[in-house]
């Protein structure tokens, strides 16, 4: 069986392009499936390359501070946001690899933008809806037949899950960890209430 072995240099975790930049997470992606190759600086040229207007890239690393493959991008506008976010999904090919990585909105802890009396644990990422539900909304509001296929993305502990059935039993976890660029890491973590 063969091993490739990846290199990681812990600087590698976190770019910033616009310091003076407040990083909003309204205007930040989650990016999934990420080849081990790619640094914090290379996903900012990517989607500044492809949206415009990133000021932050960061990997999600482990308690090793080795990739895991998941990362996150904000923007300084939410048209650039709402483009990557339309996108859903990149294919990144260069000459030492291709992969096509999955774009969904960040989620934060929220209330259900319906009822705004309980958690909005579900976010519906089509543009049709773009909001957060509780559980009895999601199920009031995708019991339309025209909306019914709607899939929601869930917020966990660890990162982002997405729900692939009305069952959510199959998921795909990013963790968000501080990373060595201090003041960025603490500014982040203190931004999208995120503890490493």
């Amino acid at each position: 069986k063969e091993v490739q072995i990846i290199p990681w240099m812990l600087g590698d975790s976190n770019f910033v392009r616009c310091p003076n930049q407040r990083l909003d997470p309204q205007k930040t992606v989650f990016v999934g499936a990420l080849h081990g190759m790619l640094n914090a600086e290379g996903l900012a040229h990517i989607f500044n390359d492809l949206f415009g207007g990133v000021v932050y890239a960061g990997i999600d690393t482990d308690k090793h501070k080795y990739p895991i493959g998941s990362g996150r991008v904000t923007f300084n506008s939410s048209k650039s946001y709402m483009k990557a976010v339309a996108a859903a999904f990149v294919e990144i090919k260069c000459s030492k690899f291709s992969k096509k990585v999955q774009v969904d909105p960040y989620l934060e802890d929220s209330l259900c933008s319906c009822c705004l009396l309980k958690q909005g644990p579900y976010f519906c990422r089509d543009l049709a809806c773009f909001k957060y539900f509780c559980r009895h909304c999601w199920e009031l509001a995708h019991s339309n037949e025209f909306i019914r296929h709607h899939k929601p993305l869930m917020r966990n502990i660890r990162g982002l899950t997405r729900a692939r059935t009305s069952h959510h039993n199959d998921y795909n976890v990013g963790r968000y960890r501080q990373d060595p660029v201090r003041d960025l890491a603490e500014q982040f973590g203190q931004t999208f209430g995120l503890h490493g």
